[in-house]
């Protein structure tokens, strides 16, 4: 019994620790959205009308969340002036993301908020919209 007490009491004590570890690098909320040189004074309200920077898709993996079996893409963007971000999205826009596109990135911390490609498709965090529903009528 003994032994059951410690292996609960330091299963417990690295469940701390893994928390206070994974608090400590999460994105804050105030962090802003990563957009091309523009005074933030004059963006509207909503993320998806702020213009992006321009990047090319270098890969992109599908994973499954362990504990949602929910569908998780991981995403390496390079940017034009040669720096590389690693995003993170739900949905099945990662199934549209190939190495080698090109479009305006928009993002926050490490979350995809939309990735305009240059055929006009966007892909958001939970969404993919095809160039053809893009089009105002």
């Amino acid at each position: 019994m003994h032994i059951l007490f410690q292996a609960a009491v330091l299963v417990l004590a690295g469940a701390i620790g893994w928390g206070l570890a994974k608090d400590k690098y999460a994105p804050s909320p105030e962090e802003d959205i990563h957009m091309d040189a523009v005074d933030a004074a004059d963006l509207p309200a909503e993320a998806d009308d702020a213009p992006g920077v321009p990047a090319q898709v270098l890969t992109c993996y599908r994973r499954m969340n362990p504990l949602t079996l929910e569908s998780a893409n991981e995403a390496v963007f390079l940017l034009e002036d040669g720096e590389e971000v690693k995003l993170n999205f739900s949905g099945e826009g990662g199934l549209h993301l190939q190495a080698g596109d090109r479009g305006l990135l928009t993002w926050r911390g490490m979350r995809l908020i939309r990735f305009e490609k240059e055929n006009g498709d966007v892909i958001g965090g939970m969404f993919y919209a095809p160039a053809g529903e893009n089009a105002d009528e």
